[in-house]
């Protein structure tokens, strides 16, 4: 922006949009990001960072575009999903320039 320059894709961090349940069962979650052109990154290990109210875990994060769908350890009944970030040295959730993901934490939409 300061020098003007005309390449902008993916020059801000990654910020959550919404998060839904991604099944009946409740046990699966979908986070979309506000930039549709993000293509997320997620490190191994990442998934930790992720903090459920009941105490349900991440398990895996599958990217979709600017979407993770995560695969939890059960059923949740959380009302809000926490993205804590790391300090200092990953694991993160990044998008394709390295600029990591903002932390939140938000409710969880049916």
């Amino acid at each position: 922006d300061l020098y003007g320059s005309t390449d902008t894709h993916s020059i801000d961090a990654p910020n959550i949009k919404s998060v839904r349940y991604a099944n009946a069962a409740q046990d699966a979650l979908l986070l979309t990001f506000r930039d549709p052109d993000d293509e997320l990154i997620i490190d191994v290990g990442a998934v930790d960072d992720f903090e459920l109210e009941d105490g349900v875990i991440a398990l895996t994060g599958t990217v979709i575009g600017n979407r993770i769908l995560l695969t939890l350890s059960g059923p949740t009944q959380s009302e809000t999903l926490a993205y804590v970030g790391h300090k200092l040295d990953g694991p993160w959730i990044t998008n394709d320039r390295g600029i990591g993901a903002l932390t939140f934490k938000v409710p969880i939409q049916p």
